[in-house]
């Protein structure tokens, strides 16, 4: 519990943004009584998965609103866009900077979040343990009635979202695409393939060909050299309203 009161602690110091984090060792000191102890327990339960679930939706209501008014023009390709789609989108329009940011909001809402999940299932734990030194026989074990409530929430969501959130796997696309996480000298003779080289152009069914070509061309070795093609023909393609001027700013970021 110490160690724990302490992890949390740290953690309140180290924010980047400011993240509501469960009062742990307050709620410890309410073990021996079940009604306050469960108040308590729901109030922190309640608070934490509706900041995480409110700065989730606003994150979200970033990326769509700036693709929709960035792409007014041929705003049927990203209609109903799923997840990942629209924050590769994102990604495309308005280039990697922009990407981290909402990334590193995600990134510490969800620390934030998995922080409070444990917390919570820590208390139900110490509660418990708790009761068997005692033979009190009017309190309940809080673990079958207060932890379904915990792992039905959006704090569990997040538990889980190592590999699934889009987020995070476009922090992987985008790591896996820096210079120098991929061949990048044009002499694939020596049988290494890049990623971008690998996958099949439209491996991404809900994604606009047009962000598809610059995601993808990124990533390849001699991809400066695409810059001058991507100028002249972006303007053409169905879906690429402006990308002209973001294929060159992308393509300066790949050496040859």
């Amino acid at each position: 519990m110490v160690k724990f009161g302490r992890h949390l602690q740290f953690l309140r110091q180290e924010q980047r943004t400011p993240a509501y984090l469960v009062e742990y060792k307050k709620i410890s000191a309410l073990l021996g009584q079940e009604d306050t102890f469960s108040a308590a327990w729901r109030e922190a339960l309640q608070t934490a998965t509706a900041e995480y679930t409110g700065l989730t939706a606003a994150l979200w209501h970033r990326v769509l609103i700036s693709i929709s008014k960035a792409q007014a023009e041929d705003e049927d390709e990203l209609r109903g866009a799923r997840p990942l789609a629209a924050l590769r989108a994102y990604h495309a329009l308005f280039g990697g900077d922009e990407a981290r940011k909402v990334i590193d909001e995600f990134s510490d809402s969800r620390s934030a979040a998995v922080a409070n999940s444990e917390a919570l299932r820590k208390l139900v734990k110490k509660y418990d343990k708790e009761l068997t030194k005692t033979a009190d026989k009017e309190r309940a074990r809080l673990s079958a009635t207060l932890l379904p409530e915990l792992y039905s929430s959006a704090l569990a969501a997040a538990v889980d979202a190592d590999h699934a959130s889009p987020f995070l796997v476009l922090r992987q696309e985008l790591q896996m695409a820096a210079p120098g996480a991929a061949a990048t000298n044009g002499d694939v003779s020596d049988g290494v393939t890049t990623a971008a080289e690998d996958e099949p152009l439209m491996d991404h069914q809900d994604e606009p060909l047009s962000v598809t070509v610059i995601r993808k061309a990124s990533a390849l070795p001699g991809a400066a050299l695409l810059a001058g093609v991507l100028s002249r023909w972006a303007p053409v393609i169905p879906g690429a309203t402006g990308l002209e001027v973001m294929a060159v700013e992308q393509m300066v970021k790949v050496r040859d």
